[in-house]
This record gives structure tokens, sequence and C-alpha cells, in this order.
């Protein structure tokens, strides 16, 4: 008999259906073998098939496998195929409520390993701990053992070819030749006209390759059960409320039963009693009287004045070092300061997403370069915007390297003859506004 936890103290028969397979597809239905018995959905002896049961509460579906063979060191050898045997605890909670100020809980196919978890809620979960909680099983293997095929070949036409010889071979033999009579003319004349016809042979059957495939050839098969779960779209907020969850974790089972006191667990309306084994588990609610669902109060106690208009900004500040800033309320403010031109360098980085920025990283540990490195580097990506910078954070480098370079140039644009302390007059001009870009 087969015994499967139903998570719950009962449930309705219309809750579960038990369908045969056959060649993958329903047979029969099984409703009759199926047993609700105090926690616990019992399958009474079935025959030898393949069977599907289904759960459409939960939306689970456990595939059943019935060998008539014994069972030897963990598989059954049927006739034409090789099943392992399920090696679950049947783990069941046959009793879970308050006895005299204590919770009892009452487990029947518990072993050493079996712990009690208990969870304690405000208000009655949706979703059971005991799948959150429950190992994943390995999957049982299935070995198919195919049938001898035949290479026998039945009810196929020749070709009229081999039908010829064939029939000859089988004809009266006479003596004599099929050969045309000798003339007795020594220069006969040609009288009648001939017709030539020509007919070709028809071709017979192909011969197929094989006979008609037998049984399915043999394969190694190993699902893991799968839990087929609703989505859950309807997000809830429990921010009203006035504390989380209470857990009482890692009970051991004396003589299968454990009694837990009532004092950690005051105040809360559910309790979730889940069982574990490293093979199965199961859950149970209890429902406890006369408890008050304790929230607290989410109200802005403290307004801001109607009178006043208000709006959230961005702000940069530069400081210098040594410097130092009131930024007022830190409840109300986000600060975030950088220090070093590598973390600001990092935050343009992530503002931008642009694989070319990230070629001047070089620029945050300038002060780490060698000369030869400053010059490799300034001679693959020199830019005006790396000579602005090299004008405030390197003056030395840029008297050295970048201004004799900028005064070489033939077309001078706005930004190196602001570098080079040249008069910017002439782009007081019109047309020469006009030609300038943003930067």
């Amino acid at each position: 008999m087969l015994e499967l936890p139903l998570g719950k103290e009962s449930a309705e028969a219309a809750q579960f259906s038990l369908v045969e397979l056959r060649r993958g597809a329903p047979q029969a239905f099984q409703a009759n073998h199926l047993v609700i018995d105090r926690g616990a959905l019992q399958v009474s002896p079935l025959e030898p098939g393949d069977y599907v049961l289904h759960d459409y509460e939960s939306g689970q579906r456990v595939k059943i496998v019935v060998g008539d063979a014994e069972s030897r060191q963990g598989f059954v050898a049927a006739a034409h195929r090789l099943l392992q045997t399920s090696r679950q605890v049947p783990l069941v909670i046959r009793q879970a409520e308050v006895v005299d100020g204590q919770l009892l809980v009452q487990v029947s196919g518990a072993d050493e390993m079996t712990r009690v978890h208990i969870v304690a809620h405000d208000l009655l979960p949706d979703i059971s701990n005991s799948r959150q909680l429950q190992l994943p099983y390995p999957p049982l293997m299935q070995r198919s053992i195919p049938a001898v095929q035949s290479h026998y070949v039945d009810s196929l036409q020749l070709d009229e070819e081999y039908s010829y010889i064939l029939s000859r071979q089988g004809m009266k033999k006479f003596p004599g030749n099929m050969l045309p009579q000798p003339s007795l003319l020594v220069h006969p004349w040609e009288v009648s006209v001939t017709e030539n016809q020509q007919q070709e042979a028809q071709l017979g059957d192909v011969m197929p390759n094989m006979a008609a495939p037998g049984a399915p050839p043999a394969e190694s098969s190993a699902k893991r059960r799968s839990t087929a779960t609703a989505s859950r779209p309807d997000w809830k907020s429990y921010d009203f409320l006035a504390g989380g969850a209470a857990i009482v974790a890692n009970l051991a089972l004396v003589e299968g039963q454990v009694r837990i006191p009532l004092e950690p667990l005051a105040g809360y309306s559910s309790i979730n009693v889940v069982v574990v084994h490293p093979t199965s588990s199961d859950s149970r609610q209890v429902v406890l009287q006369d408890s008050e669902l304790r929230v607290r109060d989410q109200r802005l106690r403290e307004s801001f004045d109607a009178q006043q208009h208000l709006s959230q900004v961005q702000k940069v500040e530069l400081l210098a070092a040594g410097e130092r800033k009131i930024f007022g309320d830190p409840r109300t403010r986000r600060l975030q300061a950088y220090t070093t031109v590598a973390e600001v360098f990092q935050l343009y980085s992530t503002l931008l997403d642009d694989p070319r920025w990230d070629k001047f990283r070089f620029v945050g540990r300038w002060h780490q370069l060698t000369d030869e490195e400053r010059r490799a580097r300034y001679n693959e990506m020199a830019c005006h915007e790396l000579n602005f910078f090299l004008y405030h954070k390197d003056p030395q480098f840029f008297a050295q390297v970048v201004q004799p370079l900028i005064a070489q140039k033939l077309d001078k644009q706005l930004v190196d003859r602001w570098l080079l302390g040249e008069p910017l007059e002439a782009y007081d001009e019109l047309w020469q506004m006009q030609r300038l870009n943003t930067l």
C-alpha cells in the first residue's frame, strides 16, 4: 500500500483522481483505490502498469509504476522493464492540536533524521512551508527491455524480370532450341514489315531495411518529480503588522511525538507545523483561538506645512580638503561622497555604460603611472578633454608635453587657445560663435 501525506487533516475525495495509462494514454479511472485516512492519502494495491495521481487543489502529479516481480536490492525486474523502487519514508502528521496548553504533534513513519519546525504567523499563510523546506528527491531509474525484433518480410511483390526467370525455371522442359528454322532460299526477299516493341520490366516492392518496429529500444529514463505551482502575481504588503513570524526549529521526536509550550508563540493566530525528512515532508495548520491581531500605526505623524512648496532635488557640492559643511537632517537626505578621481570615473561608467569610456580609466590612477606610461597613454588618447584634465591635475606634465604639442598645431581651436592663454576676442564675432559646438 502506498501512503502519501495530505498536508492537512482531511480532504474531499473529488480532489484526487487516479488514472491508469496504456502506452502513455489514459485507459481507465481507478478512484476506488484511493482512501483518505488521518491526514494521509492511501493507494490500495494496483495491477502492474503505469498510473498517474492528480491533486487538483495543489496541481501536483505523481507517477506510480507498479511491477509484477520481486524487489531485489532496490530494483524490480518485470517482464519488459527494470524499475527502481522508491525509498521515500511515508512521513505523515497524524495529530497536531493544542492539548493542556501545549502544542502536541504526533508523526508516523518518523526516524532519527526527522525534524519538526514550528512557524507562527499573525495571518493564515497561503503557501505551505513544507514545499520550501523539502529537499529535491533523487530521480528514479526506469529501463525498458525491448522484445527481439523479427527481420522476416511478408507479401513483397517481385519485379517482372525476377518473376519471368522464376516462372521459366518451373516450366516443363522440351528438347531442342527456340532458334528460327533455316530457309531453303539462298537470297530470300524480305516481304514482311517488322515492327519492334519494347517493354520494360516493372520493378517490384522495395525491400525494407528492417521489419516493423517491435518494442521501444532500451533506454534509461530518469525524470525528476515536478510540482506545478500556480503563479502568484497578487503581491501583498505586510508592513502594517507589528512583528514578523516566530520560528521554533529543529525539534526532535520522541516515540513519534513532540510537545511545544505555547509561551514563545503567544500573540500569534496561526501555527504552521512542518515535519521534514531528507526524502519527504508534511505540514499541518493549527489555528489559535482568542488571538488579537497586532498592528502598528503607519500614519504620518509629522507632515510638512501645506503652505510651503517643497520638492526633492539632487545637488552636487564641491568641498576642498579640510572644509566642513552641514547638510541638515540625515533622515531626509541621502549622501554619497566621492573623494578620488577613480570614484568619480566609476560613477560615470555606471551612468554612461559605454565601452569607449573605459579607455580613459587610466586617469583614475594617473598619479601612479610612470613618466613613460603617461606619455604612452597621452599619445594614444590625446583630446581636448584629456588636455583640460591635465591642465588642472598635472600642470608639470601639461607644461612639458601637452603645451608644446598644442602650440605646434596649425589650426588651433577655442580650447587650444584657452589652454595656451591666447586672447579669445576673435570668437566674439557671430560667425565664429556659430562654428563652436556644445563643448
